[in-house]
C-alpha cells in the first residue's frame, strides 16, 4: 500500500464513522486532526489536495472582509500580530501564503493604524516619548508611524496636536528640548541625591514609568498637574495593574497636593525639604529658576 492509499484508507474510515471530512477541524479532537492533516500534507502537499484527489471538495470561494480583519490583533506593545484565526482561514479557503498576504494587506494596514491610535490614546500626553524614545521603546510601532504618516510630526498633526508644543519647544536655548522632557531631566537631578536607588525608564510589563525609586515607588513627571485629568490618557489605569505606589510630580500650577486614582499628585517643591537634608539647596534654586523661566512662556502660549 503506497502513501496515497494509506491516506485514502484513513479518509474512508472517517467517512464510515460519519465524520464530515470537509470540516475536519471542527469534527476531530486537536491531536487527531493534527495527525490526519500532517499525513495528508506529507503525501499531497495539503489536506485539501488530498480531498480533491479522493473525490471530495472544490474551491470554497474567498474569505469575507470580517474574516480577514479577524486575522490580526494588537498586543500590549502596540505590535500587530496574526491571530490563530489566520491559519484557520488559510486552510479553510485553501489560500497559499502569497495570496493570503495580498488579501489581508489592507486589513493588516488598517490594524496598524488602529495600533497607532490606541498608542496615542493610552500614552497622551506624549511628554515622555520624543522621537528617539519612541523608536527605542516601540520599534515596530515607530515603523508603522513612518509607513502611514511619514514623520512623528505628521502623526501628531493628524490628531491636531502641535509637535512644537508637545515635543520640541525651545527651552533655555536648547532648540530641540521639550518642556515636559526638560522637566523630567530636572526632576532626575532632584531624585538622585534623595534616593539611593533611582531607575529611569525601566520597562515593567507594558509600562515604562519615568522613574522607579527604591525598587517600589513609581514616579511620573508631568509639566502641569492638569494633564493627569486628560481623558485620552489611560496611563494610570495601565499602571494600576502593576503598582499601588505611584507619585506624580509636576512643575506648573498651584502647589497644593491632591490624589487622583492611584497617584499622589505633588508639586516638585514638596521635595525641597529632602534636598535641604542632603545639603543640596543648589538644586532647589535650579528648579525654581527652571519654573520661573517656564511659566511666563507657557502662559503666553495658552
Amino acid at each position: 500500500m503506497d502513501a496515497k492509499e494509506r491516506v485514502f484508507k484513513r479518509i474512508d474510515a472517517l467517512v464510515d464513522a460519519g465524520i464530515d471530512v470537509s470540516n475536519l477541524r471542527r469534527e476531530l479532537p486537536q491531536r487527531e486532526y493534527d495527525a490526519v492533516r500532517k499525513q495528508a500534507v506529507r503525501t499531497f502537499g495539503s489536506y485539501e489536495q488530498a480531498l480533491r484527489e479522493y473525490g471530495i471538495g472544490e474551491p470554497v470561494g474567498k474569505p469575507s472582509e470580517t474574516e480577514l480583519f479577524g486575522c490580526f490583533e494588537i498586543t500590549e506593545q502596540y505590535v500587530v500580530i496574526e491571530t490563530p484565526n489566520a491559519d484557520y482561514i488559510r486552510e479553510l479557503y485553501e489560500i497559499d501564503e502569497m495570496t493570503f498576504r495580498r488579501l489581508t494587506k489592507p486589513h493588516r494596514e488598517r490594524t496598524e493604524i488602529d495600533a497607532l491610535d490606541e498608542f496615542y490614546r493610552e500614552q497622551y500626553p506624549l511628554d515622555h516619548l520624543p522621537t528617539a524614545a519612541l523608536r527605542d521603546s516601540y520599534p515596530k510601532l515607530y515603523g508603522y508611524m513612518r509607513k502611514h504618516y511619514g514623520t512623528y510630526r505628521a502623526f501628531l498633526k493628524a490628531y491636531k496636536v502641535s509637535y512644537e508644543y508637545e515635543l520640541n519647544r525651545n527651552f533655555g536655548g536648547r532648540k530641540t528640548a521639550r518642556y515636559g522632557h526638560a522637566f523630567e531631566q530636572e526632576l532626575a537631578k532632584v531624585l538622585i541625591p534623595i534616593y539611593p536607588d533611582v531607575k529611569y525608564h525601566e520597562k515593567i510589563a507594558d509600562c515604562i514609568p519615568d522613574f522607579i525609586v527604591n525598587g517600589t515607588q513609581w514616579i511620573d513627571a508631568k509639566l502641569s498637574a492638569w494633564t493627569i485629568y486628560d481623558t485620552r490618557s489611560r496611563t494610570l489605569e495601565k499602571y494600576a495593574r502593576h503598582t499601588d505606589n505611584m507619585t506624580v510630580y509636576y512643575a506648573l500650577g498651584k502647589r497644593a497636593p491632591f490624589t487622583y486614582k492611584i497617584a499622589d499628585v505633588l508639586h516638585v517643591s514638596t521635595l525641597y525639604d529632602a534636598l535641604v537634608r542632603v545639603g543640596r539647596r543648589d538644586l532647589i534654586e535650579d528648579m525654581e529658576t527652571f519654573i520661573s523661566a517656564l511659566e511666563p512662556r507657557k502662559e503666553g502660549a495658552a
